[in-house]
């Protein structure tokens, strides 16, 4: 880069020379690359061809936030679905009372948000960062394509679903039990 500087004696300006390094690219790159192997790892790529991700890995953006931060709100509208890298996430409601309601604990390598992608309604929770955490925000575009691209990765994320799906019937179980048993 060429920098204009003027002598003292008031001579005309000289040009000098000045070379920028980037020092930080190599620990960048490193970053990045520690960065998408998490990615990678996450449970809607399990057994997914290593080439879509590579074809694919310029949509991954990480975000970061803050513990304690809200990543979104219930009832807000919103159509992202979100990869977990780094950290925990809470998914809670709140009751008409105003009391929480704890639904989920998510972990590095699993995602949320997916409901309001799937059918375009606002959000049916809060989501919640536990720690500090990194994710991935994909866009309806981005997860569109990548359901077109893998059949894994449409696998992984339907046997997930049937997962939460049979997981909150359990619970709903269990709940109906408990409030019987309170009853008498």
């Amino acid at each position: 880069m060429a920098k204009t500087t003027r002598r003292k004696s008031g001579a005309a300006p000289r040009k000098t020379t000045r070379t920028v390094r980037r020092a930080s690219a190599p620990r960048a790159s490193a970053q990045t690359a520690a960065f998408l192997e998490k990615l990678q790892r996450n449970i809607l790529f399990t057994n997914t061809d290593a080439a879509l991700f590579r074809k694919h890995r310029s949509i991954f953006k990480p975000e970061r936030h803050k513990a304690g931060e809200m990543i979104f709100d219930e009832y807000s509208r919103g159509r992202e679905l979100y990869l977990i890298c780094e950290g925990r996430v809470r998914i809670k409601k709140y009751t008409k009372f105003g009391v929480e309601s704890l639904l989920a604990v998510l972990h590095e390598g699993d995602f949320f948000g997916e409901l309001s992608l799937i059918d375009g309604l606002p959000r049916s929770a809060r989501a919640e960062a536990m720690d500090d955490c990194t994710v991935v925000c994909l866009s309806p575009a981005h997860f569109s394509t990548l359901l077109r691209d893998s059949e894994s990765f449409a696998h992984n994320l339907l046997n997930n679903l049937a997962v939460r799906l049979r997981t909150m019937d359990q619970t709903f179980v269990l709940e109906l039990g408990r409030n019987v048993l309170a009853s008498k």
